[in-house]
């Protein structure tokens, strides 16, 4: 699978995740999460092979993306009223599909 195929994928997931939670933001969010990994392709690209090729595991997988991910990608979610502990379970919700999303594209 290439990182474009992933990465559509994961939208379609993470809207799945998201029409029950947030689905007021669910647009915007969804908007906001391709923004980022399109701007981080080359990194998805080498995490994927990485990943496939046993030089990642699944928790260090979580780790980068957590790490990279931008609050400032958030704003939408601050600027809305909810709370950070919302924000703290979107985080991990966007995380945890990423991950499971990541390793299925590459068989892990």
């Amino acid at each position: 699978m290439n990182v474009y195929d992933f990465i559509d994928d994961f939208l379609e997931k993470l809207a799945e995740e998201l029409a029950s939670t947030l689905p007021d933001l669910k647009d915007k969010l969804i908007v906001a999460s391709r923004d980022a990994i399109l701007g981080n392709v080359s990194r998805v690209e080498t995490w994927m092979a990485m990943l496939a090729g046993g030089q990642l595991t699944e928790e260090e997988l979580s780790w980068l993306v957590r790490a990279k991910m931008d609050l400032s990608n958030l704003v939408i979610l601050e600027n809305s009223g909810l709370a950070l502990t919302r924000i703290d379970a979107l985080r991990q919700t966007i995380t945890r599909t990423f991950v499971s999303t990541i390793m299925s594209a590459t068989g892990v």
